[in-house]
Formats: C-alpha cells, structure tokens, sequence
C-alpha cells in the first residue's frame, strides 16, 4: 500500500489475535490457511533512498561493489524510476512516490523494498535504531518441560 498523508498509518490499523504489527508493515493472522502482509511502499523507498545518500561506511549506507559507473547501469535505472514528493495533510507529512515519465522499469526498486522488508519482518535493524518490538529469544523445548515439572 501507498500510506498517503490523508490514510491512516498502518500503526493505526485495528489488529487481532494472531495479527502482527512490524515496522510499517502489518501481517494479518491466518484466513482460511493464508495471510496478508501489508507493508507502506511510499515509507520503504523513501527509507532506502536516504540509505543511498548516506556515506559509503557510514551506519545504514547502502552501496553497489565496485568502481564503474556503467556496472550497475540497468539496476539504477530501475531504482530511480520514481519521485518522491513531499505531501502534508491532516497534520501528517509523508513522501509520496510515483512513476517518473517513460516506461514501467520499477521492477528492480520493487525487489529492493521487499528486501528490506523481509530485513525487517527477520528482525534486522539499522546499528543504533530501536527495535519497534522486543526481540523474542528462542526458546527450547527442554526449557518448556522443566518449567511444567
């Protein structure tokens, strides 16, 4: 989904048993043997175009190997291939991602948002952020039964 600056937050979003509230991504409990995950595509492209710009090195960058610049020609072209525009409403400011003019090459920035989605569903995040949740330990079966004894 496209959060927009008029739509509610997926923070906001009604949860259930068995829902799962990440950040800006939502997982609803099973339906009929499947779930939904909904994720705000406008706040992940907006969060990996500032990893971009963030110094090779530094915490949270993110960068391509090596040092040609047609390399990656074909994968810039395609995570560049929509704006972001800055739009405030009902007190709420938000960049807004759309397709630049040309054809549909997004596909690769697709993946990408997903990637980090996934990065963040597993748990990962950037050194120095707070976890949106406290991180669950694995928990061992023998643990269990020596806690009913």
């Amino acid at each position: 989904l496209g959060i927009t600056a008029v739509r509610r937050p997926l923070s906001e979003y009604s949860r259930r048993p068995g829902d799962r509230l990440g950040w800006h991504w939502y997982l609803s409990a099973p339906s009929r043997g499947l779930r939904t995950l909904l994720i705000d595509s406008n706040h992940w492209k907006t969060f990996l175009q500032a990893r971009w710009r963030t110094a090779v090195g530094d915490p949270g960058s993110l960068a391509l190997y090596g040092d040609s610049p047609t390399a990656h020609e074909f994968f810039a072209a395609h995570v560049t291939s929509e704006i972001g525009t800055r739009v405030t409403a009902n007190g709420r400011t938000v960049e807004q991602w759309a397709p630049k003019p040309g054809p549909d090459v997004a596909h690769w920035l697709d993946c990408l948002v997903m990637a980090a989605v996934a990065a963040s569903f597993s748990g990962a995040v950037l050194p120095g952020a707070e976890p949106t949740a406290p991180v669950r330990r694995k928990v061992r079966l023998s643990e269990l039964q020596k806690g009913r004894r």
